[in-house]
Order: structure tokens, then C-alpha cells, then sequence
């Protein structure tokens, strides 16, 4: 068994919304992890993961916020860190002063404008701009993308911004089927986000945005795939262990899971099957697949997802052609922002408005 430094724990099923691209499915049953499950987790923490940094997923973690509650004062003395992902549609001033008095980070999903939102998220729209008050904002922002919302991926970005976003994570849901218009649509939306990193780094405000920060020339990062595997596991919420928070659905007799916590605790840890096994080895060892080695955004990519490449092409470590188009262009709009901007332009904002030495 591996030494956990990042745990994803599933703490609920249960979700307010229906969201079409979502890993849960449509059929799931909806139930919260129970109360002798966390106190199995705090055992398997305290033997793998004491000082992990823990991830809440779900579901929407925060409908079911006792939950959040019992899991955090049951492991706060073994963990180092908590993050809550969130649909951003739930938020209140209980939730706030728990948030902030705890120093737990919320990470919240969002579509983008009012028209990317109404594709997946009818009628949502209002209510995370409204619930946007309740959490700080220099987290990073994910932004899904499907192929419908493309078009909209600027305007999105821009109006995160106005809210106070800084670091966004855009994750387009690479499973679907993208017709060449739509990603034309996608890496012309993707420049003008490059011109809007450029305008406002000069005007004292750093913006990063992983597809193209990541690939700047200046930045040494070589990461091979993901720390599946590695150093991070996730937890279903009836206390199954599985590679990755995605792959949670997959059958509990697949190559995916690693068994229930209560027999790996025995010593019952079943392993993982000789393809993913080769896999963390390849990350651990940051040994390239041999279709990225000519790449010239091989230094910015991490070079798949294991869930991307099992949902897409059934192999866990080759990636649909999207993903490669996505990130080749990051890589040249990256390129082209380091000529225009000093060296440090594609670093992560460390907090509050700024991220560079002018004032906004």
C-alpha cells in the first residue's frame, strides 16, 4: 500500500443538480457515507495518509454539511488540509463562517455565462452569482466545456474574472464527440484568453489559466500523467478504495479498485492489475509515452488522465486526439505570451486580487 498524501473522499452521492456530463451518471443511488465508514477512513488515515490533504466530493458535499462536519473533527488531527468541490450553487453565512474558521478551501465548478450555463445547468445562473459572496475567490475556478459551450469560453472567463477569479482549471469534457468547428471554436476562444493573460498582467493582475500557463517555455514542469496511483487515491462513500475519484463507478471487482478499507487494513490490498501498475510507474519515473516525446506542449501536458484515456479510448494512457489539439495550442498561445511578457507571467496567483508587483 502506498503512502496517501491526497485523499478524494466521496462523501455523498446526493446532488441538486442533474448535469449531463457528470462521472455519477444519472442512475446512482444517492446516499451520504455513514458515520462507521468515516471511522474506518480515520483508520486508514492514521496507518496510510497520516498528514494527508483531503478532497470532499460528491454529489454537492455542501447539502449535506453536518456531514462535512463530522468527517472534519474526526480526521482533523491526522489531515493537513481539506478542499470541498462544489457545484457553487450552495452557500449561506453558516457555511461561510465554517469555511473560513476551519481554513477549508472551496473549489467551485461553474459552465461560464449565462449562456454556457443554461446548456447543462438550467437555471442556475443567478443563484451562483448570488452565492459567489459566500467564498473567497482566489481559489481556483474549474470551468467545464463541452462542445456547445466552446463558443462561449472567453466570455465565460471574462466574467470570472470581473467576479475575482485569478486561477482557473478548464476542463473540456474530452469523452464527448468534438466536430473540428467546435474545436476551431475552442482554440480561437482559447487566444483571446491569451490577449486578456497579456492585458492584465500589465495592468498588475496575474491570470492563470492551466491549458496555456502550463506550457510556457519558462515553466519546468514535465509531469507525467497524474499522482494516481501515486500518492493519491480516492474513496467511495461505502469505504471502496479506487485509483481516481472518476473511476469510482466502475465496478468494485474492476482493476480499478483496490478493495474495501476494512480488508486492505487486514492486509487484503488486491494491488492493481499489470497495465495501470505500469502506468504510475511510468509517472513516478516520468518515463513519456512514446506518442508525446516529438510533442512541443510534451513539458506543459501532463500527458493524459487515466479516466480521459479509459472513458475515451478504453486505454488508460492514450489520449483522444482533443486532448492533443487542446494542448498544442495552449502551447503556442504560450509561446507567443512569452514574448510579450518578463518570465514569471505564467505562475499560479498566490492569492487576494494581484500576483504581480503593480497594484490592480
Amino acid at each position: 500500500m502506498i503512502k496517501i498524501q491526497n485523499l478524494d473522499v466521496e462523501l455523498t452521492t446526493k446532488c441538486n443538480l442533474k448535469c449531463p456530463y457528470c462521472y455519477l451518471g444519472t442512475n446512482i443511488e444517492r446516499k451520504d457515507m455513514s458515520s462507521e465508514t468515516i471511522d474506518l477512513l480515520v483508520k486508514f488515515i492514521e496507518k496510510f495518509g497520516k498528514g494527508t490533504s483531503i478532497a470532499i466530493f460528491g454529489g454537492e458535499p455542501l447539502i449535506v454539511l453536518d456531514k462535512v462536519k463530522e468527517l472534519i473533527n474526526k480526521t482533523n488531527k491526522i489531515a493537513s488540509r481539506y478542499t470541498i468541490l462544489s457545484n457553487g450553487t450552495i452557500g449561506n453565512e453558516e457555511i461561510q463562517n465554517y469555511v473560513k474558521e476551519n481554513h477549508i478551501r472551496v473549489q467551485r465548478s461553474v459552465d461560464g455565462c449565462l449562456e454556457a450555463q443554461e446548456i447543462s445547468r438550467k437555471g442556475t445562473y443567478d443563484t451562483i452569482k448570488d452565492k459567489s459572496k459566500f467564498f473567497y475567490k482566489g481559489i481556483f475556478r474549474r470551468m467545464t466545456i463541452i462542445p456547445e459551450t466552446a463558443k462561449y469560453l472567453h466570455k465565460s472567463f471574462i466574467e470570472q474574472v470581473k467576479d475575482g477569479a485569478r486561477n482557473f482549471i478548464m476542463w473540456p469534457v474530452y469523452e464527448m464527440s468534438w466536430s473540428e468547428e467546435q474545436l476551431n471554436e475552442f482554440c480561437s476562444e482559447m487566444w483571446k484568453i491569451g490577449y486578456e493573460i497579456i492585458k492584465h498582467y500589465k495592468q498588475g493582475r496575474r491570470l492563470y489559466f492551466q491549458q496555456i500557463s502550463k506550457c510556457s517555455t519558462h515553466s519546468k514542469e514535465n509531469q507525467v500523467f497524474c499522482n494516481k496511483g501515486k500518492s493519491s487515491l480516492a474513496i467511495n462513500y461505502e469505504g471502496y478504495v479506487f485509483l481516481c475519484h472518476r473511476l469510482t463507478r466502475e465496478p468494485k471487482d474492476s482493476p480499478f479498485c483496490l478493495g474495501h478499507m476494512s480488508d486492505i487494513l487486514n492486509g487484503k490490498d488486491k494491488g492493481f492489475n499489470e497495465e495501470i501498475t505500469k502506468a504510475i510507474e511510468m509517472s513516478k519515473n516520468r518515463i513519456m509515452p512514446e506518442r508525446c516525446i516529438g510533442c512541443p506542449a510534451k513539458n506543459g501536458c501532463f500527458k493524459g488522465c487515466y479516466a480521459v484515456g479509459k472513458c475515451s479510448t478504453g486505454n488508460i494512457t492514450k489520449m483522444p486526439d482533443t486532448w492533443c489539439r487542446i494542448w498544442r495550442e495552449g502551447r503556442k498561445i504560450a509561446e507567443f505570451i512569452d514574448t510579450q511578457l518578463p518570465k514569471d507571467w505564467y505562475l499560479k496567483n498566490a492569492g487576494g486580487k494581484n500576483g504581480t508587483k503593480k497594484n490592480s
